[in-house]
């Protein structure tokens, strides 16, 4: 592999499982990679990369134009569409869109409908293929284009590294961050009920908290300050037991969805807002978080 940092427009790059993928760069999110896949960069704006997504969905999870050359996801229940990596549904899931994610419609197929969209991902969640495995790829082909992307055994690992210092004696803690260059924390005092009473004083404030996380979800319309975003459901800090909401970068991805239910952990996070519609839920933004 290559240094991901470099990306330019026909690169071919590996986009790994896990990466949040939006509608432009910093967009909202329409659905989460299920396994790695790769495919050639349409276009670089800033830290973001533009790729074309190809698939296969059930026909049920989605609603058409009368023209059939567009449709929107609409899943069963609360849940998106599963995009699979094949016209069947034995065939393994590539990703989860989001309800409300636009597909354009590819070449007929049975019994699943093959559609695609383009992403945007955060180049963090690239890696640029080595010269040999690009000229090793055979030229793709009329059916290829139109199906579903190479997909690699997805051997990709959480972006955590260990760090000095044992939790109990005999493991090592674990810590993953959102910037090599730890980010200077200027209160450690901030209570969640601080934040809900003065929402406006606390905003951008950084703190540095122990918490339980519960679940990795992806925020939905209701939680319209979340933009779509994935996020951590936690609880705390400390003994306070307050719900609050994590939400996770693209480079934190990996390491928030590995964490199990009710797993304890040491959070850097800034405040986007200490009271968030329509439930007063504090939003804080993910910069570091560590394994306890």
């Amino acid at each position: 592999m290559l240094p991901a940092g470099a990306q330019k427009k026909g690169d071919r790059v590996r986009v790994l499982a896990g990466s949040a993928m939006r509608t432009a760069p910093g967009g909202v999110v329409v659905g989460v990679l299920s396994r790695a896949f790769e495919g050639p960069v349409e276009m670089v704006q800033g830290t973001a990369v533009r790729l074309r997504l190809n698939g296969y969905v059930s026909e049920q999870s989605v609603r058409m134009e009368p023209n059939r050359n567009r449709g929107q996801v609409v899943g069963v229940g609360n849940t998106g569409g599963v995009l699979r990596t094949g016209p069947s549904e034995k065939e393994p899931a590539l990703a989860t869109l989001r309800r409300g994610a636009v597909v354009f419609q590819g070449q007929k197929s049975k019994p699943l409908l093959a559609v695609y969209r383009t992403i945007w991902v955060d180049k963090s969640r690239l890696a640029k293929l080595a010269a040999t495995e690009t000229r090793a790829a055979k030229p793709p082909t009329a059916t290829s284009r139109s199906s579903a992307p190479t997909i690699p055994k997805p051997t990709e690992k959480p972006a955590v590294s260990a760090v000095a210092g044992r939790g109990n004696g005999s493991e090592p803690k674990s810590r993953a961050t959102s910037n090599p260059n730890n980010p200077a924390v200027d209160v450690g005092e901030l209570s969640a009920a601080d934040l809900r009473a003065d929402p406006r004083g606390t905003k951008g404030r950084v703190v540095r908290w122990t918490v339980e996380a519960l679940s990795y979800q992806l925020a939905d319309g209701l939680r319209r300050e979340l933009n779509g975003e994935p996020y951590l459901l936690a609880r705390g800090p400390g003994k306070e037991r307050a719900m609050l909401y994590l939400a996770v970068p693209d480079s934190l991805v990996s390491a928030a969805r590995a964490l199990a239910p009710l797993t304890s952990i040491s959070v850097i996070a800034r405040v986007r807002s200490g009271k968030s519609e329509p439930g007063g839920v504090p939003i804080l933004d993910l910069l570091e978080l560590v394994r306890r």
